[in-house]
């Protein structure tokens, strides 16, 4: 019996040596899955972008300034004294954290009273929100505490309950942080999630068929049938795609329909312009499974093909961990994912109520790798056709 199977895995192992695509995929898929989850897939929260406006501009507001970015927490994304353009920072996703320092902020803590300072936090990401809550918290209960020492050494006083009588309406505590979370209030994990899963599946469900449809017909050996027939390489290849471009805005309007009815997620913005860049999304998701398909000989090498393909796009898209939060080389890989661009957007459109004009960077970005892919999958393809 053992003499059997061990010839049976003889066999086997002679056919993934002979089989070059499959050794590669092995070595390399675990390497490359092993690299993105090692230095992507972290839930450590830094660097976030942060801008100030500062109406008082005195010492002590200053001095609030840099210890709020002395840390690896918080980086300065821009400074304002007067202007209101901050919100643009948050609408447009520029920054995540708006702080503003108001007038007499320095006057009201030399009087001893407590003053306020309005954190606004982006909140589409519910976790991410919370744990930045947390850290301005601490940064500012710091920096309160650092004053009231500095006030007991000042007075000379023997003990800080002294002080604290003399501070009685401050209940000790001379800078209240009045926090407001945006676009997510209520910091629901499924209004961060649920556009995210829009398009993971789009991108599954699309490179996938698309990658399969034309090894299949190789497979079956259907495919010189159909290259005789007078279709022109264009013609063959919308004929093959405009289905699953079908099948696409079905998946999207089935996710829409139940994410707005039963889960209750927010739609802010528009559900047409939502629409007509899903369009220009499956551009890319087809562009890349036709890719898939040139270059594979079965549909085995073409799903396996499509899913290492799809690990690092939805890993590096920001679909799960934020992109600020990965190292900078990282960051400039994703720039790379047409997936990164369609996740801000849709967040943008359902959450923020983003239109056209906030997203234009991404609406420009995923336009120029549609096009680029696509354009290349079509020359690919018709080359393979003659």
């Amino acid at each position: 019996m053992w003499n059997r199977i061990f010839t049976v895995i003889k066999k086997e192992l002679k056919q993934i040596r002979r089989s070059p695509e499959l050794i590669r995929i092995l070595l390399i898929a675990p390497i490359m899955q092993l690299i993105v989850f090692g230095y992507a897939a972290t839930l450590d929260i830094c660097k976030v972008k942060t801008v100030v406006t500062d109406r008082d501009n005195t010492k002590l507001s200053r001095q609030y300034r840099r210890k709020l970015f002395s840390n690896i927490y918080f980086i300065r994304a821009a400074d304002f004294e007067k202007k209101d353009d901050k919100d643009i920072y948050l609408d447009k996703g520029l920054a995540k954290v708006s702080v503003e320092i108001p007038k007499n902020f320095a006057f009201d803590i030399h009087r001893n009273r407590t003053a306020s300072i309005q954190m606004l936090i982006d909140g589409v990401d519910s976790n991410y929100a919370r744990i930045v809550e947390s850290y301005a918290s601490e940064i500012t209960r710091n920096f309160s505490s650092l004053i009231l020492k500095s006030k007991i050494r000042k007075s000379e006083l023997l003990s800080e309950n002294i002080l604290y009588s003399h501070l009685k309406d401050t209940k000790g505590q001379l800078i209240d942080v009045k926090e407001e979370v945006l676009f997510n209030p209520e910091l629901e994990s499924k209004n961060f999630m649920i556009p995210a899963i829009l398009v993971m599946i789009l991108l599954v469900t699309t490179m996938l068929l698309s990658s399969v449809a034309v090894v299949k017909e190789k497979e079956l050996q259907t495919f010189e049938q159909i290259v005789a027939t007078p279709l022109s390489a264009f013609e063959l290849l919308a004929g093959k795609l405009l289905p699953f471009v079908l099948i696409g805005i079905f998946e999207a309007s089935l996710i829409l329909t139940v994410s707005l009815f039963w889960f209750n997620v927010p739609l802010r913005g528009s559900i047409f312009l939502l629409y007509l860049l899903t369009f220009l999304f499956l551009f890319t998701t087809l562009g890349f499974g036709t890719l898939i398909s040139v270059f594979s000989n079965s549909q085995h090498q073409a799903m396996m093909t499509s899913f290492l393909i799809m690990m690092p796009s939805v890993i590096l898209s920001g679909m799960i961990f934020p992109i600020s939060n990965m190292p900078k080389w990282i960051q400039l890989i994703t720039y790379i994912i047409p997936a990164r661009y369609f996740v801000e957007i849709a967040r943008g459109i359902m959450l923020k109520g983003a239109n056209a004009s906030d997203l234009s960077f991404q609406i420009e970005a995923l336009a120029i790798l549609g096009l680029f892919i696509f354009t290349t999958a079509v020359f690919l393809f018709g080359r393979e056709v003659k």
